[in-house]
């Protein structure tokens, strides 16, 4: 009965050996029907999806075509796999085990192709061109991204020379100007965007929070945007389209545009002058004082000056706001007008001894619609007073 049994086996093996089945499966099932038979799987590229052949002891066992689509990349070899020759053979230059597993997205020393993993999530983003707010992310890879990624967006107004970006915030977060180390949705002053997991063939599209109300001054701008993993568990089969580009050109507006200036060092010299095309109605500036005494060292915060006492003829249009700012009434600026500090007024504030720092801020309730509201606030200025 032993070797009865023996025999049985041996004949049930032979049989299933000299059986070349050719029907429709995904690669996993390919995969794992040639590991269960101990065999060595060869992948190649065909037209539509993927040919596969295992072969048990140098002979085919099983073959067909995979049903799961290849990713637009180069195959990586394994090695349990061959490496391919022409598109749609089954035939290959076997990879040697002793040889190094190649790297994904390392350029290959033989080929000089680019490898990158066969199988595995793709996230691919895009922007609208010109820009609208919206981004995109979808997964065109042949499997799931199993975790969420993060989306960083980047804008430069074309020219600007100033330290920040130029561009108008969202929400009150200010654009991305570098890669940084973010944990939440439009935190730490940066737009970073969560995109949830994907499966093949799905998207996520975000759309900015208030993105129709937010006002561009007029210029070129510039937009970019990333989507990485930020714990890098999961592996992409290309990293290469991870990236997007967009732009936005605002047209000039027909409006006012309010400019304020301080001499320095500050000797009472305070102007806002209306650079725009159309008139300003009249407005509140806020005049920043603090004021550096011997007994308030740097870097001490300074204290407020609002122990300066304005005198009571002046009341009406000068008052001390909430410290550290002097709040000021601004007339209606006609194209081109020109409004100065009165120097008698300037005159008649009594000011202790210590080094004062002044800031102005023009249109500080936003009722003047304007052509740049990014040049509301003035140059630093310095006061030192024996």
């Amino acid at each position: 009965m032993k070797y009865l049994l023996q025999t049985s086996f041996a004949l049930a093996t032979l049989s299933l050996m000299c059986v070349q089945p050719v029907f429709a499966m995904t690669l996993a099932e390919a995969e794992a029907n040639c590991a269960k038979m101990k065999g060595q799987l060869t992948v190649t590229r065909a037209a539509v999806g993927v040919n596969y052949v295992c072969k048990v002891g140098g002979k085919a066992v099983l073959s067909g075509t995979a049903t799961t689509p290849l990713a637009t990349t180069p195959v990586v070899p394994r090695t349990d796999q061959t490496l391919p020759s022409q598109p749609g053979t089954v035939t290959g230059q076997p990879v040697k085990p002793e040889v190094a597993p190649v790297k994904p997205g390392v350029a290959d020393e033989k080929s000089g192709l680019t490898l990158w993993p066969l199988f595995g999530p793709d996230l691919v983003v895009s922007l609208p061109n010109p820009m609208n707010g919206s981004v995109t992310v979808r997964n065109i890879g042949t499997g799931d991204a199993k975790e969420e990624a993060e989306l960083y967006l980047y804008c430069k107004r074309v020219g600007w020379t100033g330290l920040d970006s130029g561009c108008a915030p969202v929400s009150g977060r200010q654009w991305c100007s570098s890669y940084t180390d973010i944990s939440g949705q439009y935190t730490g002053g940066c737009i970073y965007i969560r995109i949830p997991p994907l499966r093949p063939g799905r998207g996520h599209v975000h759309t900015l929070p208030s993105w129709s109300e937010i006002r561009w001054d007029s210029g070129s701008y510039e937009f970019s945007a990333r989507v990485t993993y930020y714990h890098r568990s999961s592996k992409e089969t290309n990293t290469a389209n991870n990236t997007a580009s967009s732009t936005l050109t605002v047209a000039s507006r027909n409006e006012a545009d309010l400019v304020p200036a301080l001499n320095d060092p500050m000797d009472g010299t305070l102007i806002v002058r209306n650079d725009g095309t159309v008139a300003a109605s009249p407005t509140r500036l806020r005049l920043q004082c603090g004021r550096r005494t011997d007994v308030n060292p740097a870097p001490a915060p300074l204290s407020s000056c609002s122990d300066v006492r304005i005198p009571p003829r002046y009341a009406r249009d000068y008052s001390w706001g909430p410290a550290p700012y002097m709040v000021i009434n601004i007339p209606a600026l006609a194209p081109g007008a020109v409004w100065r500090l009165p120097q008698d007024f300037w005159g008649a504030l009594r000011w202790t001894s210590g080094t004062y720092f002044f800031h102005a801020f023009a249109d500080v309730d936003q009722v003047v619609p304007e052509s740049n509201e990014w040049n509301n606030a003035s140059n630093g200025s310095t006061m030192v007073v024996p």
